[in-house]
């Protein structure tokens, strides 16, 4: 600081002189018109006889007095100082934060802080967890009155997100709990951990659900907030195979009416009441191949939902292989000459079917048979072999015939026929001839009837 006192200063002024000196025994109407004084210090305290007067002047001559100089004392007293505290209001950055104290004066001045104003240490305080504390300080300088201030540290919580990573999975109903569902914290410093817990909202048929991630919501230097995430189940692919199946032909209506599931779930794969209904039938060689489908009307299931579903067609193919033997037999016959031709009536078709043996007649009135499987015909041609005379002997009853299915188509490859010929013959015919009865008298000739 500057130096205070007097440094050989002079005053002149009556006003000055009565502030600076005091004058004793002065002659009446005297007075000092000048003095000088010389004494200073700079720091505060008490400086005795420190203010010395070392000349003066009075209103008369200096020589009608002897002058005492008596020094007087110098006073420095402490002056008042200016102390601004500045605190920190902030977010938890996990950097350290304090106030700031600013005095007037620098110099010499020591600032000490405390926490209770009461205990003073030269240690500034500094905060780096959440906090909200008022700090104190004073200014402490010899030469001036220690001056006081105090300000607040204030860190807030740092916002923290945790949010439930979305996560997907097919429809499975064999693994209806999967665990490891996860979130992803955003925000934290320096690895700061965030305790915190993901479940999903329960459900396993495909669809959205939500997966929550929980905690609690103000962890050490973080307020937590949790978002929820999105588990997508989606439908798992289901392939349903209509049937495919190679038939012989026997005239029947043939179908399969199966089907294969690839992608079932085992949990689902009871499939008592799906209805499942394949279409799709065959009856003749000509019509292969016939395409079989799934009729999805009928093709239902509790959890068919959860299932997207490919439909694949079936192949149902008919041919020949294996013809069906039959054998048809024409009947045998025999007549006595009577001049007019003859042939026989009826032939038997019989042949083993299913394990069972048929037969059937077909007669000149009903010369078509329908053959076991219910479809097929085989028409026998009459007439094609006759007899007349005697002469022609024994003759095979050869015939011929045709097999076709119901629509007229000719399906004789799917049977191996054996045909069976009964004899014909012409027998000769018995005649009786008859002498007439003649009388005559004896003449000793002979006679004759002619």
């Amino acid at each position: 600081g500057s130096a205070l006192g007097e440094a050989n200063n002079t005053y002149n002024n009556p006003a000055d002189i009565a502030a600076k000196v005091t004058v004793d025994n002065l002659a009446a109407g005297e007075s000092l018109t000048s003095v000088s004084l010389n004494g200073n210090a700079v720091n505060v305290g008490v400086y005795p006889n420190h203010i010395a007067p070392y000349a003066c002047q009075v209103s008369s001559s200096n020589s009608n007095y002897d002058f005492t100089m008596v020094a007087g004392k110098l006073t420095i007293r402490k002056a008042a100082m200016g102390l601004v505290a500045e605190g920190y209001a902030g977010v938890y950055d996990a950097a350290s934060h304090s106030i700031t104290a600013t005095p007037a004066v620098t110099d010499g001045t020591t600032l000490e802080y405390s926490s209770d104003n009461a205990a003073w240490t030269a240690t500034l305080p500094a905060y780096t967890d959440v906090v909200d504390e008022t700090v104190y300080v004073r200014a402490v300088n010899d030469n001036f009155d220690t001056a006081y201030a105090h300000a607040t540290v204030t860190i807030t919580p740092k916002a923290v997100t945790v949010t439930a990573d979305d996560a997907t999975k097919v429809y499975d109903a064999d693994n209806t709990n999967p665990s490891g569902y996860t979130a992803t914290v955003e925000g934290t410093l320096n690895g700061d951990p965030v305790i915190y817990t993901v479940a999903r909202e329960s459900g396993e048929d495909v669809g959205a659900y939500a997966i929550t991630p929980s905690g609690e919501a103000t962890q050490g230097n973080y307020a937590v907030t949790y978002q929820p995430g999105t588990f997508t189940i989606t439908k798992a692919p289901l392939t349903v195979t209509a049937c495919s199946e190679a038939f012989t032909y026997d005239g029947g209506v043939h179908s399969c009416g199966t089907y294969a599931l690839d992608g079932i779930m085992t949990a689902d794969a009871d499939t008592t009441g799906w209805n499942a209904h394949v279409t799709g039938s065959i009856q003749f060689v000509g019509q292969s191949p016939v395409t079989t489908t799934v009729d999805t009307t009928y093709f239902n299931f509790a959890n068919k939902a959860n299932y997207a579903i490919t439909l694949e067609t079936g192949t149902l193919t008919m041919s020949y292989d294996n013809a069906l033997p039959i054998t048809v037999t024409s009947a045998s016959g025999s007549w006595t000459y009577d001049g007019q031709p003859h042939d026989t009536l009826t032939y038997k078709v019989t042949c083993t079917y299913n394990g069972a043996t048929w037969s059937a007649t077909s007669t000149v009135g009903n010369p078509t048979v329908t053959l076991p499987n219910g479809v097929d015909k085989i028409t026998v041609h009459f007439g094609e072999v006759a007899v007349t005379h005697v002469s022609q002997g024994q003759v095979n009853n050869t015939f011929s015939y045709s097999i076709t299915n119901g629509s007229g188509g000719d399906v004789s490859p799917n049977y191996s026929v054996t045909p069976s010929s009964g004899k014909i013959e012409i027998t000769r015919r018995p005649v009786t001839i008859t002498a007439g009865s003649n009388t005559y008298i004896y003449t000793g000739r002979t006679f004759y009837p002619y």
